[in-house]
């Protein structure tokens, strides 16, 4: 996948803006996307504090949404979408679908995720249709250097909130969701499926201390307020990005998705070690994961 970085020479201090407090700044996101007006599609507009911002308008599922991305809490990107919910914008591109939910950042976004010579690029709220195209891609660059410029924020850094939902699909393999660090290159967890088997395979890469490789223990995914538990398998590798993986496979893919479907999280325990992601990313791909597991 094509990421290309913004700026690589680092902001002095002294040349850093100061700019208002993060709550305000998140209100300001907020506030441009409910007030939002004019015709539909991508434009870069300018705050009255001096900040660029991408700001997105169209009708989706018979109703109208704005999304807007920009620097926000953390002095870092964010996104805002109007009417608020927890609704995602879910990007499409050659290789993935990545999903960025309302009122999270939304580095990867902002960082050049797109290639604005991908035919594939598409994007969407809640399945349905969002205006894209090269309009956008190039507003999300604007809203990405200008964050970079005035508030030092840099793509590439190794961010605990940059967290994301992925679904891949590549030819001969099965489908995946992924929860992870595009910035940083490694996953926490991964969710594919059996379609023959009629199971759900759930991957957690945060393991407790001391277990070794080919060790099975239970792995209890926990959403949506319902328990699964499956017997999982320990793998452990000697270099990559994750030190190994705990493998469980469930039984009853249906119910498990069914109790994502409503659920603000999503828990993998493997004994003392747990591991909580926030569902909204997972629940926007879900459709079509579903879909193409045959779920």
């Amino acid at each position: 996948m094509r990421l290309t970085s913004i700026i690589a020479a680092c902001i002095m201090a002294a040349n850093v803006a100061v700019l208002p407090a993060p709550t305000a700044l998140a209100d300001a996101l907020t506030d441009l996307a409910a007030k939002a007006s004019g015709p539909e599609g991508w434009r870069s507009e300018t705050l009255p504090d001096g900040r660029r911002v991408a700001l997105g308008i169209g009708t989706s599922g018979g109703a109208r949404h704005v999304a807007v991305l920009g620097c926000g809490d953390g002095k870092r990107p964010m996104l805002a979408l109007w009417p608020t919910s927890d609704k995602a914008l879910v990007v499409e591109s050659s290789d993935a679908l990545w999903a960025f939910t309302n009122g999270k950042a939304a580095d990867a976004l902002a960082a050049g995720l797109l290639d604005g010579n991908d035919k594939n690029f598409k994007l969407a709220i809640d399945g349905a249709p969002f205006p894209a195209g090269p309009a956008a891609i190039k507003a999300f660059e604007d809203a990405g250097k200008d964050c970079e410029q005035k508030a030092g924020w840099q793509y590439g850094n190794d961010d605990e909130q940059q967290l994301v939902w992925i679904y891949m699909r590549t030819q001969g393999a099965s489908p995946q969701m992924m929860f992870g660090k595009p910035s940083a290159g490694w996953l926490q967890a991964e969710v594919s499926c059996d379609a023959a088997r009629k199971t759900l395979i759930v991957k957690s890469a945060v393991l407790p201390p001391k277990v070794k490789k080919g060790q099975t223990l239970p792995l209890t995914l926990t959403t949506g307020g319902h328990d699964f538990i499956a017997s999982g398998r320990v793998e452990l590798f000697d270099d990559g990005d994750v030190a190994g993986f705990i493998t469980a496979r469930f039984t009853e893919p249906r119910k498990a998705i069914d109790a994502l479907r409503g659920a603000d999280t999503m828990t993998l325990k493997a004994r003392d070690a747990t591991v909580t992601m926030p569902a909204g990313g997972a629940v926007a791909l879900l459709p079509r994961f579903a879909r193409d597991c045959g779920f």
